[in-house]
């Protein structure tokens, strides 16, 4: 079942097999890249179609797009990925030049936008790509400068009055949860990550409440007594509120829960918040242990939350707890 997640590994593109296209996923054969009767290199065909798509999905819900896999369809049912082709050979399009190409098709430009390659089980000299594309922020522009969307199964051009009102999102406030690591370090198995919100958008924001609504996966965590117990589905759902002069609570968190110190709120400075474009303001710090003999967490850990912002529908998302970010200036 096709879920909002990496897709990295020939692992995850096997997982794939069997499923149809819908509005967040579209597959794609190898030979977009080829004449199927000389079974040469195209000349920047590609490009052309690949743009649309890539504007559909982030003029849409965003989503994936699947290249290097064989597709069979009725006339009542979408297509439906049945195998992994040959692949797309190295030495004819490099994964870097697709890229560039790409992201220079799309207008204005489309952060988060990603792409991943994944070499061939079969023959090391091809690999099938993923492009893994976000939900834009306002309307963004395919190479042929008009604006598409998704429809349940396909690609479509969009009207006039749905351009200007995704053209209108610009000016909402948008943000997103990040995880960092921090660079103190508790011990063999204890760890902790901390909560940061990050202004994806373009306005300020200067109040905010997130929602840490739990953590799906199998890991272990710290109580009161040190002692660890298993946590498999979810902790205690969390909400923080932010806004200008919101003082500061003193104290530490452990799992999400604050641990009071003695303090007065009288004597704390106020939190200003005001956190610019691409800036990230910090939330909290989530503790955690985790057995010996199951390392870190692993690839199913994922954290969901909701976001809400002013004048703006909430914001809903989830990450992985592996998916970790480095800021320089925290």
């Amino acid at each position: 079942m096709y879920q909002d997640q990496n897709i990295t590994t020939l692992d995850d593109l096997n997982k794939l097999i069997g499923l149809y296209e819908f509005i967040r996923l579209e597959f794609k054969s190898s030979w977009l890249f080829y004449d199927p009767t000389t079974n040469s290199p195209k000349k920047g065909d590609y490009i052309d179609k690949l743009s649309k798509e890539i504007s559909g999905f982030a003029n849409t819900e965003g989503g994936h797009i699947i290249i290097g896999i064989e597709t069979e369809h009725t006339e009542k049912e979408p297509e439906k990925a049945v195998q992994l082709d040959q692949g797309i050979l190295f030495k004819d399009f490099s994964p870097e030049t697709i890229q560039r190409q790409l992201e220079a098709s799309i207008s204005p430009p489309l952060p988060g936008l990603r792409f991943i390659h994944i070499k061939s089980e079969h023959d090391e000299k091809r690999y099938y790509l993923v492009i893994e594309v976000p939900k834009g922020n306002t309307a963004h522009q395919a190479k042929d400068k008009h604006y598409y969307g998704r429809s349940e199964f396909e690609t479509i051009p969009l009207h006039d009055s749905v351009i200007r009102m995704l053209m209108t999102k610009s000016i909402e406030p948008h943000a997103t949860v990040v995880l960092v690591e921090p660079g103190d370090y508790i011990n063999e198995y204890k760890d902790s990550l901390e909560v940061y919100l990050e202004n994806d958008g373009e306005i300020n924001i200067k109040e905010f409440k997130l929602l840490l609504l739990g953590i799906h996966g199998d890991y272990r965590y710290m109580d009161d007594s040190d002692e660890s117990f298993d946590l498999l589905y979810q902790f205690q759902p969390l909400s923080y509120t932010f806004r200008d002069g919101w003082p500061p609570r003193k104290g530490y968190w452990v799992n999400g829960i604050h641990k009071d110190e003695k303090y007065s709120e009288h004597n704390l400075e106020p939190v200003m918040v005001n956190i610019f474009p691409k800036d990230h303001f910090y939330v909290c710090n989530l503790c955690f242990t985790y057995k010996k003999d199951y390392g870190k967490y692993n690839s199913e850990s994922i954290l969901n939350w909701m976001l809400y912002l002013p004048n703006t529908r909430p914001i809903e998302g989830k990450i992985n707890l592996n998916n970790t970010v480095h800021l320089k200036y925290v």
